[in-house]
């Protein structure tokens, strides 16, 4: 915010009122002059909010080392809830498309199916931590003819790192990563059953250090 000295304007009126009369031409140099230095005086304001870039901060694969380094060596979790009682998904019986955005033809899902896609997706693209590109035409039936399990594919870029790391993860290994690089230690699955986070090191370990653990 800028304050305006209203003396010193109206001083700056009269002065060209008075050469007004006498000189027009004058009167307008004077007066693109004055503009000039109020551009200039409010410059350094502007900048404040138009020069910086919110870059994001990713985290660095010597950091995820550090981070998975530190779940290995925490105590085991002994106390965990065991959630609710095991049930059947009830399936919607209703249809829609998963629309490819690679080829850009569709495959029929079930609703639950497509709403778990999507959700899932969002979570991934979700991620702040990592710079994280998520594909999602592994679903697509005409891309993958007949592969099981379904599965996203997930390519992350380390600053300290020339090359991406890619790998492929279904729902749950999804919600693994996700829930890991919120800093849980306990991992919660659907029905609130909790497990410790340690049993999935040889996972995280090969989504995101690109290491293959026996």
């Amino acid at each position: 915010m800028f304050s305006i000295d209203i003396k010193y304007i109206m001083e700056k009126i009269e002065a060209m009122n008075t050469i007004l009369i006498r000189d027009l031409p004058s009167a307008i140099l004077i007066g693109l002059l004055l503009l000039g230095v109020s551009c200039k005086e409010n410059e350094g304001v502007n900048q404040a909010f138009t020069s910086t870039e919110y870059g994001k901060s990713f985290f660095s694969y010597a950091r995820i080392e550090a981070k998975l380094d530190s779940l290995e060596k925490a105590p085991k979790t002994e106390e965990l809830k065991p959630g609710a009682m095991c049930y059947s998904v009830c399936v919607n019986n209703n249809i829609t498309n998963f629309v490819c955005l690679k080829c850009g033809k569709a495959t029929k899902y079930d609703v639950w199916t497509y709403d778990l896609i999507q959700t899932t997706r969002s979570k991934l693209n979700g991620i702040k931590e990592l710079d994280i590109k998520v594909i999602d035409n592994g679903f697509c039936e005409h891309c993958y003819p007949g592969t099981t399990p379904k599965t996203f594919k997930i390519y992350i870029k380390y600053s300290d790192k020339k090359d991406r790391i890619a790998s492929s993860v279904n729902f749950h290994e999804a919600e693994v990563l996700v829930q890991f690089l919120k800093g849980n230690h306990v991992f919660t699955g659907e029905q609130g059953n909790e497990s410790d986070m340690k049993q999935y090191l040889p996972l995280l370990k090969k989504i995101l250090l690109g290491k293959e653990v026996k």
